[in-house]
């Protein structure tokens, strides 16, 4: 990514993007902005960076990228806006400032565009057909079972997260129940799914099912 000031701008106002990169590149401050990101965007960014986890637990790392560096990745908008945008996140410069260095940086007609366009990273998320019996992912089928009229718990479950649009967690439907082949439903659909970068877990206290892709 190029750090070279920008020739079109007052030289006192690169001097100024210079400094927020580095303060912006403290630990204090990517820490504040990487524990503050959803889990999907994190999950993003760790196959983009091949961010590691943590070896006491499943929770990802902090990356060395400069938060700006992430948000550039997660939403592909200019470098200077994503500089001035995580500046103003992090309350280090007020929204008047940030109106003005966008500005001056951009335009007034395109620093509204910019910040108005909606470039989210999209994470594509699985698709499970009942009526056809399958479980679509990224692009392909992953998952072939046979249609039933009544869902075995398997499907009971991939059924309550294509209806709740594929949540990271949902309400584990056999809960409240005496199945006892219930548990078992969750570790024989990640056998099933094995090499599909698809994966469930149920939560400690078995109350939820967590998806994880």
């Amino acid at each position: 990514m190029n750090h070279e000031p920008n020739p079109c701008i007052h030289p006192r106002t690169n001097q100024f993007m210079a400094g927020l990169k580095i303060t912006l590149g403290f630990e204090e401050h990517r820490t504040d902005y990487w524990y503050g990101l959803p889990e999907i965007n994190k999950k993003y960014l760790a196959k983009k960076f091949k961010i590691s986890t943590k070896e006491d637990n499943d929770e990802l790392s902090m990356p060395m990228e400069n938060p700006w560096e992430l948000l550039h990745a997660l939403t592909g908008k200019p470098e200077g806006y994503c500089v001035v945008e995580i500046a103003h996140q992090l309350k280090l410069i007020d929204s008047h400032k940030k109106s003005d260095l966008l500005n001056e940086i951009f335009g007034s007609d395109q620093e509204s565009k910019i910040s108005k366009k909606v470039t989210s990273p999209r994470t594509e998320k699985p698709v499970w057909n009942r009526s056809e019996g399958v479980l679509y992912f990224r692009g392909k089928i992953v998952l072939k079972t046979q249609v039933r009229k009544k869902l075995t718990i398997s499907q009971e479950i991939l059924e309550a997260f294509q209806n709740q649009k594929w949540p990271e967690k949902i309400i584990d439907p056999f809960s409240k129940t005496i199945k006892t082949d219930r548990r078992f439903s969750v570790n024989y659909l990640n056998k099933l799914l094995k090499t599909s970068g698809l994966s469930f877990s149920r939560s400690p206290d078995r109350k939820y099912i967590h998806c994880h892709f």
